[in-house]
């Protein structure tokens, strides 16, 4: 999610391998992305998620697959 400061949050929840991709992904971001810092906090929390959402946006037309 896009912060009002410029930054972006990332919630991820899955396998090691796949956070790790994504995470290795985030440091490149997509192609008009300029990727100053990634921080990365793993939690042992789990939010109760019961859905899932995938909001499309037209950013989403320069991701790369990661």
């Amino acid at each position: 999610m896009n912060q009002s400061d410029g930054s972006v949050l990332i919630e991820a929840i899955g396998e090691e391998e796949q956070i790790q991709s994504l995470f290795e992904w985030c440091h490149r971001g997509p192609l008009p992305a300029k990727v100053k810092n990634v921080h990365k906090v793993q939690i042992d929390f789990f939010k109760g998620y019961d859905t899932f959402l995938i909001k499309k946006c037209q950013c989403l037309k320069y991701v790369d697959r990661f």
